[in-house]
């Protein structure tokens, strides 16, 4: 019972400074970036109280992520940090800048979402580790071996290419754009009146190329958490698709001057839904293409070879 009230007394005291970190971090970014958009509609009691609660769902993830890794120290410190840095600001930056125009979205509010992260992710990254009491080091050394098997940069390719943006056209296409005010927002952008037709449009568009490129890089950030947890396949399928789903979309729950909030809430089903199917079929796939990690703890510690 001790032990259940320390650990939650960990994470609201990590939760509290995740809170005061990215509010610090804003202001010290909208001073260096500065932008001008107007916040007259949004009530500052709802979006502090929104925010504890985006901030607890955050640190709720991390913090499992913690405990399933068998890495300590400065190494899980750089994993939290990458994982924050990437998934709840740089990805979530560089699609708000290709979409700026429907957006009306200064350029600056994108740089000062960047300097938040880099903020956020180098500073409370590390008190995680160190409150968590996963600090002491310890010989990984073990845990540092991986194979690939024949098929594993076959899959990275089809992950990339063909799994990622399908995946991103269909929750799009299915959920996003049935909601008139979603349709409002992007007017200018030109749906097909069947989804395959949408397909083909989009294949040879630079939305594609960029997903690509983001494909390739939710692959880059989702293969650390797979050699850091000591847990079957499953569980890191689960813990990547949770971190892929939420560290980026819990973020909607925040009224903002941009959306409202019928656009807010079909962003967050659609692209939830989409990130949490990808970052489990990331896992799923890699660990039937030969991708293991060599360890002492056993096959607990494999991602099952094919």
């Amino acid at each position: 019972m001790k032990t259940i009230f320390v650990t939650i007394g960990k994470l609201l005291l990590l939760t509290i400074l995740m809170q005061i970190i990215w509010s610090v971090g804003l202001g010290i970014g909208s001073q260096l970036f500065p932008f001008e958009l107007s916040t007259s509609g949004v009530d500052a009691g709802q979006l502090f109280l929104r925010m504890t609660v985006v901030c607890l769902i955050h640190t709720s993830l991390l913090y499992t992520l913690i405990h399933f890794a068998v890495w300590k120290g400065w190494k899980l410190a750089s994993l939290l940090a990458l994982e924050i840095f990437v998934i709840q600001f740089a990805l979530s930056a560089v699609e708000a800048l290709f979409f700026g125009g429907y957006l009306k979205m200064p350029a600056n509010l994108a740089w000062s979402m960047i300097f938040t992260g880099i903020i956020l992710s180098l500073v409370w990254s590390p008190l995680a580790v160190l409150i968590s009491g996963n600090w002491k080091q310890i010989d990984s050394s073990k845990h540092l071996k991986t194979a690939t098997g024949n098929m594993f940069w076959m899959n990275i390719a089809l992950l990339s290419v063909v799994v990622y943006p399908f995946l991103y056209q269909l929750a799009g296409y299915f959920i996003a754009w049935r909601v008139p005010e979603v349709r409002a927002l992007y007017d200018g952008l030109e749906a097909q009146p069947t989804f395959i037709a949408q397909l083909g449009s989009f294949v040879f568009s630079e939305l594609h190329l960029l997903q690509i490129i983001r494909g390739l890089v939710w692959i880059a950030i989702a293969i650390p958490v797979m050699l850091a947890m000591k847990s079957s396949m499953w569980m890191k399928a689960l813990m990547v698709g949770l971190l892929f789903a939420l560290l980026m979309n819990a973020q909607h729950l925040l009224p903002n001057a941009l959306m409202v909030p019928e656009v807010r809430l079909a962003h967050f089903i659609e692209t939830a839904s989409s990130n949490f199917v990808w970052g489990f079929v990331i896992v799923w796939l890699l660990s039937k293409s030969g991708f293991t990690r060599s360890s002492d703890i056993g096959e607990e510690g494999k991602l099952a070879a094919a």
